[in-house]
């Protein structure tokens, strides 16, 4: 009687992924150029880059670009946020809100 067939390997993972939570997130702060001109607030998708450690690698804004410091403070942001790590190199569908407090 012969052997039975190794199983089937899992499907690969999405290169491009939603839904994903962080290990480690910082947390954006709030423009001041848009607190200067009253903008009260903005929505964003943007497109992270993540390397096989889990690391972001680029920030790029897909939807939701804004001149009043917004498309800066969110790549200075998320570049810092933590991943899981698989082993390959991903990219992460990630929507972002900003929100005037008082």
């Amino acid at each position: 009687m012969a052997p039975p067939p190794p199983p089937a390997p899992p499907p690969p993972k999405p290169k491009v992924r939603s839904g994903v939570t962080p290990l480690k997130k910082e947390d954006c702060t709030y423009p001041r150029e848009a607190l200067r001109k009253g903008v009260a607030g903005g929505d964003f998708m943007t497109l992270l880059n993540v390397d096989e450690k889990g690391n972001v690698t680029n920030v790029e804004l897909t939807e939701g670009r804004r001149t009043d410091g917004f498309e800066r403070e969110l790549k200075r942001c998320l570049i810092n946020w933590k991943f899981e790590a698989d082993g390959g190199t991903y990219q992460v569908r990630a929507p972002f809100e900003f929100k005037l407090t008082e």
